[in-house]
Protein backbone atom coordinates (compact mmCIF):
# COMPACT_ATOMS: atom_id res chain seq x y z
CA UNK A 1 0.00 0.00 0.00
CA UNK A 2 1.32 3.21 -0.76
CA UNK A 3 1.86 6.20 1.91
CA UNK A 4 -0.75 8.76 1.91
CA UNK A 5 -0.02 12.04 0.88
CA UNK A 6 -1.10 14.44 3.63
CA UNK A 7 0.42 17.36 2.03
CA UNK A 8 -2.05 17.85 -0.51
CA UNK A 9 -5.50 18.09 1.09
CA UNK A 10 -8.43 16.33 -0.50
CA UNK A 11 -11.14 18.20 -2.27
CA UNK A 12 -13.61 17.08 0.80
CA UNK A 13 -11.25 19.10 3.25
CA UNK A 14 -10.78 22.09 1.22
CA UNK A 15 -14.66 22.23 1.30
CA UNK A 16 -14.89 21.97 4.95
CA UNK A 17 -12.13 24.47 5.49
CA UNK A 18 -14.10 27.12 3.21
CA UNK A 19 -17.32 26.53 4.97
CA UNK A 20 -15.51 27.01 8.25
CA UNK A 21 -13.80 29.95 6.84
CA UNK A 22 -17.04 31.73 5.86
CA UNK A 23 -18.77 30.53 9.17
CA UNK A 24 -16.47 32.30 11.30
CA UNK A 25 -16.08 35.44 9.07
CA UNK A 26 -19.97 35.48 9.42
CA UNK A 27 -19.76 35.16 13.19
CA UNK A 28 -17.42 38.01 13.41
CA UNK A 29 -18.62 40.52 10.67
CA UNK A 30 -20.66 43.26 11.81
CA UNK A 31 -24.34 43.11 11.10
CA UNK A 32 -25.42 44.18 7.18
CA UNK A 33 -27.36 47.49 7.76
CA UNK A 34 -30.68 45.14 6.67
CA UNK A 35 -30.34 43.42 9.53
CA UNK A 36 -29.72 46.02 12.68
CA UNK A 37 -32.06 46.87 14.86
CA UNK A 38 -33.35 50.40 14.91
CA UNK A 39 -36.01 50.69 17.63
CA UNK A 40 -34.91 49.39 20.92
CA UNK A 41 -35.93 45.82 22.51
CA UNK A 42 -39.16 45.45 24.30
CA UNK A 43 -37.47 45.61 28.00
CA UNK A 44 -34.71 48.20 27.04
CA UNK A 45 -37.66 50.82 28.07
CA UNK A 46 -37.50 49.46 31.32
CA UNK A 47 -34.08 49.54 32.07
CA UNK A 48 -33.35 52.60 30.56
CA UNK A 49 -36.16 53.80 32.97
CA UNK A 50 -35.09 52.07 36.06
CA UNK A 51 -31.21 53.35 35.67
CA UNK A 52 -32.63 56.71 35.46
CA UNK A 53 -35.01 56.30 38.71
CA UNK A 54 -31.80 55.14 40.56
CA UNK A 55 -29.89 58.36 39.14
CA UNK A 56 -28.70 60.55 42.12
CA UNK A 57 -26.06 62.70 40.46
CA UNK A 58 -28.50 65.62 39.39
CA UNK A 59 -25.33 65.86 36.26
CA UNK A 60 -26.22 62.93 35.13
CA UNK A 61 -29.65 62.93 35.74
CA UNK A 62 -31.13 64.75 32.64
CA UNK A 63 -29.51 62.84 30.17
CA UNK A 64 -30.73 59.73 31.91
CA UNK A 65 -34.03 60.90 31.65
CA UNK A 66 -33.59 61.87 28.48
CA UNK A 67 -32.67 58.51 27.61
CA UNK A 68 -35.13 56.62 29.24
CA UNK A 69 -37.72 59.13 27.79
CA UNK A 70 -36.68 57.87 24.11
CA UNK A 71 -36.96 54.62 24.79
CA UNK A 72 -40.35 54.57 26.00
CA UNK A 73 -41.47 56.73 22.65
CA UNK A 74 -39.62 54.61 20.59
CA UNK A 75 -41.67 51.21 22.32
CA UNK A 76 -44.96 53.08 21.99
CA UNK A 77 -44.46 54.10 18.15
CA UNK A 78 -43.13 50.45 17.94
CA UNK A 79 -46.32 48.78 19.18
CA UNK A 80 -48.31 51.68 17.18
CA UNK A 81 -52.06 51.37 17.15
CA UNK A 82 -52.00 47.57 17.46
CA UNK A 83 -54.64 45.39 19.34
CA UNK A 84 -53.70 43.84 22.23
CA UNK A 85 -51.01 45.81 23.64
CA UNK A 86 -53.31 48.54 25.49
CA UNK A 87 -51.95 47.32 29.03
CA UNK A 88 -48.55 47.57 27.44
CA UNK A 89 -48.92 51.78 26.41
CA UNK A 90 -50.88 52.07 29.75
CA UNK A 91 -47.50 51.07 31.50
CA UNK A 92 -45.42 53.41 29.41
CA UNK A 93 -47.68 55.89 29.83
CA UNK A 94 -47.13 55.61 34.01
CA UNK A 95 -43.48 55.55 32.83
CA UNK A 96 -43.11 58.74 31.29
CA UNK A 97 -45.46 60.34 34.29
CA UNK A 98 -43.50 59.10 36.97
CA UNK A 99 -39.57 60.04 35.28
CA UNK A 100 -41.45 63.61 34.71
CA UNK A 101 -41.89 63.50 38.23
CA UNK A 102 -38.78 62.15 39.20
CA UNK A 103 -36.88 64.53 37.11
CA UNK A 104 -38.54 67.39 38.28
CA UNK A 105 -38.66 66.44 42.03
CA UNK A 106 -34.62 66.20 41.81
CA UNK A 107 -33.86 69.99 39.77
CA UNK A 108 -32.04 72.10 42.10
CA UNK A 109 -34.33 74.91 43.15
Amino acid sequence: MPPLDTARPTPHARLYSCLSYRAAARRHAPPSPDRVRVLPMPTDWKTLYEAALRERDPAKLAEACQRARRAIHDRVLELGTQRGYEVVIAELEEALRQLVAHESNRKPM
